[in-house]
């Protein structure tokens, strides 16, 4: 706040995207599927940087029945960049937990498929933040 001034003032915000990341391997990977969450560590996995704690990289998986895992994982690949993590998964190096709106049009495919299919990551919401129209009043303002 700035005087009476507030820079936020005239923004607008709307929820635009709520997704959950699931877990996604290549149908011709032949090294098997985990039968729950703890034996992912077995696996050759492809992380996010955002996934990275101490020496490895840490999962938070809720089931349907809203239990939790916290799985510790030593990737194989480890990038921010989302079309490299699916690219992996789909050529095979390792299991990636990805945005659903990411790996849709690729499970319709067939270019890759779920496992632990009960079991994903947190849910991210994406807020899209503008200025209001010219003219109108910011939300949650009264205009006199």
């Amino acid at each position: 706040m700035i005087g009476n001034f507030s820079p936020f003032a005239a923004l607008a915000r709307a929820t635009t995207l709520c997704f959950k990341r699931v877990l996604v391997v290549s149908p011709t990977d032949h090294y098997g599927r985990p039968e729950n969450p703890a034996d992912l560590p077995k696996f050759a996995t492809v992380a996010s940087i955002d996934d990275i704690f101490d020496r490895g990289a840490r999962w938070n998986l809720t089931n349907l029945d809203s239990r939790a895992q916290q799985i510790e994982l030593k990737p194989k690949l480890l990038t921010s960049d989302l079309r490299v993590r699916l690219q992996a998964a789909i050529h095979g190096i390792g299991i990636a937990l990805l945005p659903e709106q990411v790996v849709s049009a690729p499970l319709k495919e067939g270019l890759i498929e779920r496992v632990l299919s009960e079991w994903s990551g947190a849910k991210n919401i994406l807020h899209l933040v503008s200025p209001t129209p010219a003219g109108t009043a910011a939300v949650g303002k009264e205009s006199y």
